[in-house]
């Protein structure tokens, strides 16, 4: 991924110009973001394609850099997330996509004995046909003190749906959306 131009595809004007292509930008290594940016909360996800092998030295480079207490570790797998909480179980990690489905399946009846297994949820506003993010789920996380965050949220209709759910952050393509339609409500 190093050896690819990062810049190549980026454009404000439809095609017309490409102003960083070869320029010699790169995909930066998670160390050199975390360098760059002390203190910054970052979010992680491990994608499926990661070797369970090297999950701990995620968990290595977020403590080195101090983000133990500023990280949100996420994978849709089951297998990686419970790898990282086994190497980093001082690190907030978010829901598995099955602890989410559990989560989002659970009757009132199953509330009463169940445990969160991570302090967040991050999960899109729509799933295979079906709307996850309802003021009922939002509900029921609060019940359980849980972060919600919602991703794939790049369209200004998307971000006020999810501003009148009251989430607790979004993940966008579009930040510069998403900051300016948050900066109209307050």
């Amino acid at each position: 991924i190093q050896e690819l131009d990062a810049g190549y595809n980026y454009t404000q004007d439809g095609g017309a110009t490409y102003p960083y292509r070869g320029q010699g930008l790169v995909v930066p290594q998670l160390d050199e973001v975390l360098a760059a940016f002390p203190g910054v909360p970052v979010n992680v996800e491990i994608k499926s394609s990661v070797a369970l092998s090297d999950i701990p030295a995620l968990a290595d480079s977020l403590r080195a850099y101090n983000r133990a207490n500023k990280a949100l570790v996420a994978s849709f797998s089951q297998d990686h997330i419970s790898a990282f909480r086994e190497a980093a179980p001082e690190i907030w990690t978010a829901f598995s996509q099955d602890e989410v489905t559990y989560f989002f399946l659970m009757t009132p009846e199953m509330e009463e004995s169940y445990e969160p297994p991570s302090p967040a949820l991050q999960v899109p506003p729509t799933f295979s046909g079906l709307t996850v993010l309802t003021p009922d789920f939002v509900a029921k996380a609060r019940r359980f003190g849980l972060r919600v965050d919602a991703f794939d949220i790049n369209t200004a209709e998307r971000v006020q749906e999810m501003l009148d759910l009251g989430l607790n952050g979004m993940i966008t393509n579009d930040p510069a959306l998403l900051r300016e339609m948050i900066d109209a409500q307050n």
